[in-house]
């Protein structure tokens, strides 16, 4: 069997069987894999891992984001197109990515936020989890619950040149989608000068912030043996099998 066929069709499917032989079923490159099991069989199928983009003007894309300040406690930035991160005025950018397209039993692989930083500028930035739940067109400096002090991400002096620039957030996005924690978003800051990042009303959509998710999907499936006719999905064309094996249909979903 050519293995690379069954990953370029999007999956792989794996059998273990009660004596622990492990068989493979893939039909020819031109068709569709094909399950196959001996009697008995328990199966494990896996997906090969999968990515989602969630930034606002995407198909899969709810984001809220702003920025609060304490110079202007009372202030709503929700509409601005840039949000102002540093010191100077504690200014605090926030971003909330609806995380709900993704399946609760996913295990997240990888996570990435990328930003568009518009002015260099900055000692460190960090990446911090929101504790309370808040709204882009009414939070405040006085209305925002607060974060978690602990950094889930950061980048130094010499990463914060103006222009794109990405986090690794996966520790914490793993935990909101395993439902470990709730997602209330997250909190920028950064120490230093303060510097611009654009917003999600950036006119580009390629300048607005967004989130990367990669994850896989891993299910054990109950199967029951029947005897079947093997054809060839696409073109009903005979496959030949081991006559050991017997075609594998799977148990209705409970």
């Amino acid at each position: 069997m050519d293995q690379k066929t069954c990953w370029s069709k999007g999956r792989v499917v794996l059998m273990a069987a009660a004596a622990a032989t492990i068989v493979f079923g893939c039909a020819p490159a031109t068709t569709s894999p094909v399950l196959v099991a001996a009697a008995g069989t328990s199966v494990v199928v896996a997906t090969v891992p999968e990515c989602v983009r969630i930034q606002r003007g995407e198909t899969s894309g709810t984001v809220a984001d702003g920025r609060i300040s304490e110079r202007q406690p009372d202030k709503n930035y929700g509409d601005y197109a840039n949000g102002m991160v540093g010191d100077y005025d504690r200014r605090r950018v926030l971003l909330d990515f609806d995380l709900s397209g993704i399946p609760r039993d996913a295990t997240v692989t990888h996570a990435s936020l990328t930003l568009n930083k518009t002015t260099p500028g900055g000692s460190r930035l960090t990446v911090h989890q929101v504790t309370e739940a808040w709204r882009e067109d009414r939070v405040t400096w006085n209305d925002f619950g607060g974060y978690d002090g602990d950094e889930e991400a950061r980048l130094e002096t010499g990463e914060l040149a103006a222009g794109r620039i990405s986090l690794e957030v996966t520790s914490m996005v793993r935990r909101w989608v395993a439902g470990e924690s709730p997602n209330q978003g997250m909190v920028l800051r950064q120490s230093g000068a303060s510097a611009t990042i654009t917003t999600s009303e950036a006119d580009a959509i390629e300048d607005r912030p967004r989130l990367d998710v990669c994850f896989t999907r891993t299910r054990m499936r109950t199967f029951s043996p029947t005897v079947a006719r093997d054809v060839d999905v696409q073109r009903e064309a005979p496959i030949v099998r081991d006559p050991g094996l017997v075609a594998a249909t799977p148990d209705p979903e409970p």
